[in-house]
């Protein structure tokens, strides 16, 4: 029972030994496994052994469209020359599109009258990155909206091109600014062209408020799908420059009046010193200048005698040696 186990394991191992070593007859060389959109990357492709007929290998992508062959397509080896490396370069194709990242393989075929490599097939796999950011364009920011003339204009489009629609809804955060256009659509084909959007002033709003829009996306494409982008709003204009300038003075006046009151306590914290306290600082400061000259005038003493002993002790060795 144990003997039939493993015959029927082998027999269903077979297919995947056979086409490991066939994968091993084409060598490939080590190489990077992701390319970023626009960048491109290179295999050097050479035979395991010498065939005895000219063979013909094949280099593919499974995905053209993200990854494409720029040169060296289809290679051929003969007994001469089959160790001796050739280059394929591959290109990750720049579509502009926001479709995320790419996950194919490369794939060799070889063809031959020698049975060694006749469909022969090796595959890697490869990751393409997509370097198209899903955003939105929200401008000018800030939005200048005057507060005389109550209108103003927001201008939207998306930065890369989607892989569907995508609907743009704008909303502003004070129920005195409304927008005429609150839903903005956009294709693959008129992603780049800028919507203008009329915003006015329709209520009571302060210049004095943070005030902003906000666009935020659906979208069936995942890259697309719940992105947002703000842009400020500030309110212009006769009316709103005399409440900032009242608010301007206000703050102005109150950081003021914070200083003032900190220059008070800290004027009572440092108390003028009475003369009775000036004395004792003054005798203090005397009495100690005093010790230093003292110590000062004891240690020029000690080093004169030092100086002293030192010349006699020569002096008795000069005479002893004569």
């Amino acid at each position: 029972m144990k003997k039939t186990i493993l015959l029927m394991a082998a027999i269903a191992l077979m297919p995947a030994l056979a086409m490991g070593q066939q994968a091993g007859r084409i060598v490939v060389s080590e190489g990077e496994k992701h390319a970023t959109e626009g960048a491109e990357i290179q295999r050097t492709v050479k035979l395991a052994k010498a065939p005895t007929d000219v063979v013909t290998v094949k280099v593919m992508s499974s995905d053209e469209e993200r990854l494409y062959v720029k040169t060296g397509a289809v290679m051929t080896f003969t007994a001469e020359d089959w160790d001796t490396p050739q280059t394929a370069v591959f290109e990750a194709v720049d579509d502009y599109t926001c479709n995320g990242d790419a996950h194919l393989q490369i794939i060799y075929f070889s063809t031959s009258k020698d049975k060694n490599f006749s469909e022969c097939k090796r595959t890697e796999p490869v990751t393409v990155a997509d370097n198209d950011l899903a955003a939105v364009s929200l401008t000018p920011n800030p939005l200048n909206l005057n507060k005389n003339t109550k209108n103003g204009f927001v201008f939207v489009r998306l930065k890369a091109q989607p892989t569907t629609g995508v609907q743009v809804v704008l909303r502003s955060n004070n129920p005195g600014i409304t927008i005429a256009e609150p839903v903005v659509e956009f294709n693959t084909v008129n992603w780049n062209v800028v919507h203008k959007v009329p915003v006015a002033l329709t209520g009571e709003v302060s210049a004095l408020e943070e005030l902003v829009i906000t666009a935020e996306t659906s979208s069936e494409a995942e890259a697309y799908n719940g992105i947002s982008a703000q842009s400020g709003i500030r309110l212009v204009g006769t009316e709103a420059e005399i409440e900032r300038k009242i608010e301007a003075d206000r703050q102005k006046a109150a950081e003021l009046a914070a200083q003032q009151e900190a220059d008070g306590k800290k004027g009572k914290a440092e108390k003028p010193k009475s003369p009775e306290q000036l004395k004792k600082e003054q005798a203090k400061q005397k009495a100690a200048a005093k010790k230093a000259a003292e110590k000062k005038r004891a240690e020029a003493k000690k080093a004169a005698e030092k100086r002293k002993k030192e010349a006699a002790k020569k002096k008795a060795a000069a005479k002893k040696k004569r």
